[in-house]
């Protein structure tokens, strides 16, 4: 019964994936329920995968602390991880991006009334 769960959210977050990508920006709450459809099964067969595979290797004197502290640790580094994460974004951006400091505001007045002095003016405007 776990299994067909298991299979039945992956396979949901799949095409829920496939379905919004041609919407674009529209499908961007779609795309990220799909997503979290598709990481869900898999941290859960990762977590009981752990635990299946610390009994298996204690044999029957498992002590259930042993699995436990492998999950716990593997969340616990995720943490860090994502702390980690976001302390370096925060630390990176000083202000206002470079690109965006160096443009110049644009003024709606043309110099001549040909295409020649538009072509460059909007040339000396990137510059």
């Amino acid at each position: 019964m776990i299994q067909i769960l298991v299979t039945a959210l992956f396979a949901l977050g799949c095409f829920l994936v496939v379905v919004s990508l041609p919407l674009q920006s529209a499908g961007s709450a779609l795309r990220r329920i799909g997503i979290t459809l598709i990481v869900i099964p898999l941290a859960g067969c990762l977590c009981f995968g752990a635990l299946k595979e610390a009994i298996r290797q204690q044999g029957l004197n498992f002590d259930i602390s042993d699995g436990v502290s492998l999950i716990l640790g593997v969340a616990v580094l995720s943490v860090i991880a994502y702390v980690i994460l976001k302390v370096r974004r925060r630390a990176s951006t000083p202000g206002q991006p470079k690109r965006i400091a160096m443009k110049r505001p644009y003024s709606h007045q043309r110099r001549g009334g040909d295409v020649i002095s538009f072509i460059r003016e909007q040339l000396d405007r990137d510059e």
